[in-house]
């Protein structure tokens, strides 16, 4: 009897066991449960961001789109921008040296483009000179040979001098201030009847004091006040200086006028300055602004 109560003892400890244990596996389940029902809100969130994220990479890859379709017009645009300056200058070039080379100019041959003249190839002829190969204009009249500057290659000349060179399109395009304008007349004043230029002595080729230069800029531009005349000349002395390549000098000179003594700035060309196509005074005793082919 005793065995029985034992054995039924056993079972019952047995079963309470067991019963703890499903209870434990039940609160496992329910726990499984609950982190089932977390995940399945998470990925469903994670569902709704994919689906944001993938509309968004949609319009990003149609902004891409868009934005290659714009590149590819701007690059076809400026491409063709490019080639029609390039034709633009060219012909410009094209025009400017066949204009000189009926000057009398001598262009070297290297820097012409023949076939792109106006006349054609068949217009030119070679000359050598200094070992080098020059084109010059074919049956061009002795009396349209050109001297001094206009002697020289247009590669050769001073900035300055390539200006007064120029047709009127072509210099009002290339230079951009007044400044500019009045360096490059004042320039080609020399010699001229009227010009502000003076002839120089002890070394000085010729001048222009600043008062002088003053009264021309005024006579020239009528339209231009006094004292903006007086800020031109400060202009155009630092432009002369850039397109002469530093041949002027400035000094500043005593000058008396009313019983008044006073300094005054003056533009000068020395004696020993290198100006293509011009020699000094001491080869030259023709007078301010004359020229010589030097080359």
């Amino acid at each position: 009897m005793s065995d029985l109560v034992s054995r039924v003892d056993s079972l019952e400890s047995q079963v309470i066991k067991l019963s703890d244990q499903l209870e434990a596996k039940d609160a496992q389940i329910d726990s499984l449960k609950d982190e089932i029902a977390e995940l399945k809100e998470a990925n469903e969130e994670l569902r709704e961001e994919n689906d944001e994220l993938r509309d968004e990479l949609e319009e990003t890859n149609e902004e891409v789109d868009e934005l290659n379709s714009t590149i590819i017009d701007l690059e076809s645009k400026q491409e063709g921008w490019v080639t029609d300056w390039i034709d633009q200058y060219r012909d410009m070039l094209c025009e400017l040296h066949s204009k000189e080379l009926q000057k009398g100019s001598k262009l070297r041959k290297d820097h012409v483009m023949p076939d792109l003249l106006p006349d054609g190839p068949d217009q030119l002829k070679t000359i050598k000179r200094d070992g080098e190969v020059f084109y010059k204009a074919k049956d061009l009249p002795d009396d349209i040979e050109a001297n001094g500057p206009d002697a020289l290659p247009y590669e050769d000349l001073l900035p300055i001098q390539k200006l007064n060179r120029m047709d009127e399109d072509t210099f009002n395009r290339t230079t951009n201030s007044d400044a500019e304008e009045l360096a490059a007349e004042l320039w080609a004043s020399r010699g001229e009847r009227h010009s502000p230029w003076k002839r120089g002595c002890k070394n000085v080729r010729e001048y222009v004091s600043a008062s002088d230069l003053k009264m021309w800029i005024i006579r020239e531009r009528s339209d231009v006040s006094q004292e903006y005349a007086k800020k031109l000349v400060s202009r155009i002395i630092d432009v002369m200086h850039m397109l002469t390549r530093n041949r002027i000098q400035v000094k500043k000179k005593t000058r008396r006028t009313d019983g008044l003594t006073y300094k005054e700035r003056r533009i000068i060309i020395p004696d020993d300055a290198e100006i293509p196509g011009e020699s000094s005074p001491t080869d030259n005793q023709s007078g301010p602004g004359t020229s010589v082919v030097t080359g």
